[in-house]
C-alpha cells in the first residue's frame, strides 16, 4: 500500500537536503538536491510536495524506483578525489621473517579483479579470459585483515597483466568516482582503454527540479492537528512555525481591532449627523 502525505513523524528526518555535486550529473533526469535514507523507506512511498502552480493549494505525489530516494541529481563540477593506494604489507615466513616493501600498487580485492574479468569478457566474448593469483617465489604472508592480493588477467594478451597496475590505476587517473566506460582501443585493437564521460555541469533550460517532500522538524515547530479553514479545504495534520504563527495572529486580530474602531467612530459620526 503506498503512503500519501502526510508523512508519519517518523519519516519526516529521513529526508535531507544536500548541497554535494554528483559525480555524474544526468540532463535527461530531473534536478534533485534532497536524499532519502532508502533503506528505511517503505516500497512504494509516494514522495509529496506543495505544488506552488496550484492556485487553490495542494499537495502532488510522484513515486519512484527504490534506489532512487537516496541518489541525488546536482548540476555542477565535480571535483572528484584523487586516487591514492592504501599501503598493504606482507610478513616474511619464519620465525625471523621481515616485512617486505608495500605492495600496495600490485594487489586488488578480489571483487575488483571479478569485476575486470566480467567487463572485459563481455568486451571481448571472443577471447577465454581467466585470473591467476600471482604467487612470488620468497614464502611470505599477507597482514590481516587485507584481502587484496596480486591478481593477473590472462587471455587478454601473450603475458599477464597485472589488474591493479594496468587497470585499476588508469580508470582512477582523473579521480575516484568519475563516469566512464571501458571501450576496445582504436589504435591498439584488442586492448581496453578507459574513456571518461564528459562533465555535464550545468543544468538545461527549463530543467525540472523534484522539491524536497519532507523534512526533518525545525526549532520550535511541532505537527499539528489544525481545524481552521485551510487553503486545502479540509483539516489536517501541518508544520506550523510557532513564533511565525503567533507573529501573523497578532497582527490579524490589531488590524481586525483597528478596523472595527474605525468602523465604530464612522457610525458613531453618522449617528450624531443623523441626530442633528
Amino acid at each position: 500500500m503506498s503512503q500519501t502525505y502526510p508523512f508519519a513523524a517518523q519519516l519526516l528526518a529521513l529526508v535531507s537536503e544536500t548541497t554535494a555535486l554528483s559525480q555524474a550529473y544526468d540532463p535527461t533526469q530531473p534536478i534533485k538536491a534532497w536524499s532519502a535514507t532508502a533503506s528505511q523507506v517503505p516500497p512504494g512511498t509516494l514522495y509529496p510536495y506543495l505544488d506552488p502552480a496550484n492556485a487553490a493549494g495542494g499537495y502532488i505525489s510522484y513515486q519512484m524506483a527504490p534506489s532512487d530516494p537516496a541518489a541525488t541529481n546536482n548540476p555542477g563540477f565535480y571535483n572528484a578525489p584523487q586516487y591514492v593506494i592504501p599501503s598493504c604489507v606482507v610478513q616474511e615466513a619464519g620465525p625471523s621473517g621481515v616485512s617486505f616493501p608495500d605492495i600496495g600498487p600490485s594487489v586488488c580485492s578480489p571483487a575488483l579483479a571479478q569485476y575486470f574479468l566480467n567487463t572485459f569478457q563481455a568486451l571481448y566474448p571472443d577471447k577465454k579470459l581467466g585470473l591467476l593469483q600471482f604467487t612470488p617465489p620468497a614464502p611470505f604472508s599477507y597482514v590481516y585483515p587485507d584481502d587484496r592480493r596480486m591478481f593477473m588477467l590472462t587471455g587478454l594478451t601473450p603475458q599477464a597483466l597485472n589488474i591493479q597496475q594496468f587497470f585499476v590505476g588508469p580508470m582512477n587517473a582523473a579521480g575516484v568516482g568519475l563516469p566512464g566506460s571501458w571501450q576496445d582501443s582504436k589504435s591498439n585493437p584488442g586492448y581496453p582503454v578507459w574513456v571518461s564521460t564528459p562533465q555535464v555541469t550545468s543544468a538545461p533550460s527549463g530543467a525540472v527540479t523534484l522539491p524536497v517532500p519532507c523534512r526533518a522538524l525545525l526549532p520550535g515547530e511541532q505537527i499539528q492537528n489544525v481545524v481552521a479553514s485551510t487553503p486545502f479545504g479540509t483539516s489536517g495534520l501541518f508544520v506550523f512555525d510557532n513564533a511565525a504563527t503567533i507573529q501573523f495572529l497578532q497582527a490579524k486580530v490589531l488590524a481586525d481591532q483597528q478596523q472595527l474602531a474605525a468602523d465604530q467612530a464612522a457610525l458613531a459620526q453618522a449617528q450624531a449627523a443623523a441626530g442633528s
